[in-house]
């Protein structure tokens, strides 16, 4: 099997003509045979600074924004694009709005120049292309985009990983080049009560079993209370998506090439029987399936639990300052990906895990006057200087050179205020979720030490079974989104009626084979087409 192509469902095929909204041929869609060459044959003049000498007004909608000591900010609000106006001349309205609201303005056709948004949540670029509102890209960025189509040359991956089936792209992407960078979640748990009462860290599911029943029977929060919940979970990252890895299985995988249905498999039969045992058992939190943020946070803080799934910053990191003055031992590491063998390494199946395009980015739309200008606004963050600005934000402020290495300065490091890194730095850069590529001098400094050595255990999961996020064509896309979405919203209605006991384990059977009624074979087909497409690429 090749090394594996990370493509991103977010670009998608359309025929977009010089009527949707481009001038000069600059953003028109011909045939897209020939266009990897022809991309990274390019040789596009330096876009000098500032972009326009009168000044251009565009918008840009956004439902990405930042928050930091309870408040919300827009993208106007962050230093960084106060600065990107400064300096290239074209003045920005930015439009922070929620998905509902844009899918409104999708409807009613009554669009900005550029979108921001996660594209995964709207089914891709596909439709909007397919109805001429959003344009292709290809030639913008072979015109306009010098800084862009450096970073795909190179690593050609990106490139492969952003063309659509017809060899088109669609989207300025956030792009995590490096693993680091990607594996920021897993599976955690309470290294104390592990201490406390002498535990090795578990490696397999059923050392992980007598663990939970450890942690639930002797007190290891020493209130003198049988009250621990070993496992919670926040809805926002569900434990139960990501158990199913420790049974060698996913909703979809592959093995050696072959797409396969894990809700099908007889390990998912297993994972079923000791997810109800261990929720039986007082293992599992009776809220998982309901518990949000706040309420997660809550029971961690509050010494009621010892394992989880959640990221490395937001989670673990959060938990470990929330409790740095209340108890200064509580400590978390990341918990390996478990298997049903101690001999072999667990599998790792987060599609994130191996993506190095995200399907967060910029959309140029057809509605947009001046899409050149705006292909190079886009651009901007791609070269040397935007990478700074929007990883690090304002020299002198956010940070310093030192010895050709970006460095936070206490401002963000150690804020007067009380803010958190994330939340100084969200007032001068957004180094994450933006048409961007992060960079891993950010990383460095961004996570602690557990929270990196969180990372590092989880990185040693065996990804071989992962399959990327794909993109499909129209054909596809009823199987891929629409039918997957139908059988998955049942399948959890199943799954959480037979682990919490309200249908028995007997009705296992009728509840296969009702998904294989609904046409499950035929959305593995699907995923199978898709994933070849993108392994002969």
């Amino acid at each position: 099997m090749k090394t594996r192509k990370i493509i991103a469902l977010c670009v998608c095929a359309a025929v977009v003509t010089a009527s949707a909204g481009c001038t000069g041929g600059s953003g028109t869609k011909n045939s897209g045979s020939g266009n990897v060459e022809k991309l990274m044959n390019a040789q596009p003049a330096e876009v000098t600074m500032p972009i326009v000498e009168t000044p251009v007004k565009m918008t840009v909608a956004s439902t990405i924004s930042v928050t930091s000591a309870g408040q919300t900010f827009g993208l106007g609000d962050i230093e960084a694009f106060k600065e990107l106006e400064r300096r290239t001349g074209v003045q920005i309205e930015y439009q922070t709005v929620s998905e509902e609201k844009l899918s409104l303005l999708f409807a009613s056709n009554n669009l900005p120049d550029m979108i921001l948004t996660n594209w995964d949540n709207f089914g891709g670029t596909y439709k909007y292309a397919m109805d001429g509102q959003l344009i292709a890209l290809d030639d913008l960025i072979m015109e306009n985009s010098p800084d862009f189509l450096n970073v795909l040359k190179k690593d050609k991956s990106i490139l492969d990983n952003m063309l659509d089936v017809d060899k088109h792209i669609y989207l300025y992407p956030f792009i995590r080049p490096e693993m680091e960078l990607r594996v920021f979640e897993g599976f955690q748990i309470r290294r104390d009560w592990l201490e406390k009462l002498n535990l090795e860290i578990p490696q397999t599911v059923d050392d992980m079993y007598k663990i939970l029943k450890a942690f639930k029977e002797n007190d290891p929060n020493g209130n003198g209370i049988q009250d621990e919940t070993p496992i919670i979970s926040d809805k926002k990252l569900p434990f139960m998506d990501h158990a199913m890895n420790w049974f060698g299985i996913d909703a979809f995988y592959q093995e050696n090439g072959q797409v396969k249905c894990g809700w099908l498999q007889p390990e998912y039969k297993e994972f079923l029987e000791t997810m109800a045992k261990w929720y039986n058992e007082g293992l599992i939190d009776a809220d998982y399936l309901t518990c949000d943020t706040t309420q997660f946070r809550s029971k961690a803080v509050n010494e009621l639990a010892g394992v989880w799934y959640g990221r490395a910053a937001g989670t673990l990191g959060t938990l470990e300052a929330a409790m740095s003055s209340i108890n200064p031992d509580f400590s978390i590491i990341g918990l390996p990906w478990l298997s049903k063998d101690a001999n072999k390494a667990g599998y790792a199946m987060p599609s994130k895990y191996i993506d190095n395009v995200t399907n967060i980015g910029i959309a140029i739309t057809s509605n947009c006057q001046h899409p050149d200008i705006a292909a190079k606004w886009c651009n901007y963050a791609y070269g040397k200087d935007g990478h700074l600005l929007f990883n690090f934000g304002i020299e002198g402020d956010s940070y310093t050179m030192e010895d050709g290495i970006p460095t936070y300065t206490q401002q963000i490091m150690k804020n007067p205020n009380g803010l958190s890194v994330s939340e100084a730095l969200s007032r001068y850069a957004i180094p994450g979720n933006y048409a961007m590529e992060q960079s891993i001098y950010y990383f460095d400094q961004f996570m602690t030490g557990s929270q990196k050595n969180a990372i590092d255990v989880w990185k040693k999961g065996d990804t071989g079974r992962t399959i990327p996020t794909l993109k499909y064509d129209q054909s596809e896309l009823e199987y891929s989104n629409n039918l997957k979405n139908e059988i998955s919203t049942y399948v959890a209605e199943m799954q959480s009626k037979i682990i919490v006991g309200k249908e028995p384990m007997s009705s296992y059977d009728g509840f296969i084979e009702e998904i294989k009624k609904m046409g499950i074979d035929r959305v593995v087909e699907t995923i199978q087409q898709a994933y070849d497409r993108a392994e002969a690429n």
